[in-house]
């Protein structure tokens, strides 16, 4: 039996899995409860007659955007490609240490 480490979906850090921390039913991790914002919810479910508790945290709800989902939404808003702004930002980063 091993051991798996995660990236917290909100901050970041890193986590290994024998320890406290937050699994979301969407799919993303988090370093603790109070990191993913956890809200737990009791649901009907007709077909086996019984109350299920869902998980939701802060990304699923809506209340945060990741940033990955961000840049993808900014490139398909200004119609830019991940490379164009790649080499925009090296052209950058060269220019300003040049200035140095």
């Amino acid at each position: 039996m091993g051991v798996s480490y995660y990236t917290c979906a909100n901050c970041s850090h890193n986590f290994p899995d024998c320890g406290d921390y937050f699994s979301c039913d969407c799919g993303e991790n988090f370093c603790s409860d109070e990191c993913g914002e956890r809200e737990t919810s009791e649901v009907y479910c007709k077909d086996d007659e019984e109350d299920v508790e869902v998980q939701s945290c802060s990304i699923c709800r809506g209340d945060v955007v990741p940033d990955d989902k961000l840049m993808e939404f900014m490139l398909q808003k200004y119609n830019v490609s991940k490379e164009d702004i790649t080499k925009e930002y090296k052209e950058s980063t060269k220019q300003n240490e040049q200035a140095v």
